[in-house]
């Protein structure tokens, strides 16, 4: 296979991440995965 490989994943529940990261040993393949975004929930 030419070039890489990156499996990127979000997972709420921890469920895709373990599917992912699985994937990209099987693969061969570099591994992200992508955050939560944080926002300021603080009133005001």
């Amino acid at each position: 296979m030419a070039g890489k490989i990156l499996v990127a994943v979000f997972s709420a529940s921890g469920v895709t991440k373990k599917v992912g990261e699985e994937i990209a040993r099987i693969a061969g393949a570099d591994f992200f995965e992508v955050g939560k975004r944080h926002t300021d929930q603080s009133p005001g």
